[in-house]
């Protein structure tokens, strides 16, 4: 709300917006440049669905739901790990502010009282701290993990096997 209020006040002042990465929108912007990130929660969502078969059980971790691109994630994951007759829960949406801290202990607390698992599909940062306690905990490595962003730690879980999928949102760098 308060950057939507500031795009606002810049524009009345005329000031020209292009938003990149995460749209504003309700403003009278120029453009918004960026990923689709609807379809990118879409494409996770559809992967998920298949890894883990009919019946099955994810968690959703957010940065925080306050961002327009985590919420669309979120939305487009939904949309399709729901569709048709799966009969598919996602047990939790769970909020790290980004943070690989926060997501450590969001991971300890979520394996102590939660059964049956079966996926988790990170749709902010705070990955390595997932993938940290997940390795710390030696959680059964039947759980699919989906992330965004082609950096170095993630591939290097990729190889470790706590990481199943990575989707990139740069695919020509």
């Amino acid at each position: 709300a308060e950057v939507k209020a500031s795009v606002r006040k810049g524009i009345e002042k005329g000031v020209q917006f292009i938003t990149i990465t995460s749209d504003v929108e309700g403003t009278e912007r120029l453009c918004y440049v960026g990923w689709d990130h609807y379809r990118g929660g879409k494409v996770a969502g559809r992967l998920m669905k298949w890894m883990v078969g009919p019946g099955g059980r994810a968690v959703v971790i957010l940065g925080s739901k306050k961002l327009r691109a985590h919420r669309k994630r979120l939305e487009g994951f939904s949309d399709t790990f729901w569709a048709g007759d799966s009969n598919n829960e996602i047990i939790t949406v769970l909020e790290n502010d980004d943070d690989s801290e926060h997501s450590k202990l969001l991971i300890n607390d979520l394996f102590t009282k939660t059964q049956n698992i079966r996926g988790l599909f990170l749709g902010g940062a705070g990955v390595e701290g997932v993938c940290s306690a997940l390795k710390k905990l030696e959680i059964d490595q039947n759980i699919k993990v989906i992330c965004f962003d082609r950096v170095a730690s993630h591939i290097q879980y990729c190889r470790e096997g706590i990481i199943d999928i990575v989707i990139d949102q740069e695919p020509f760098e």
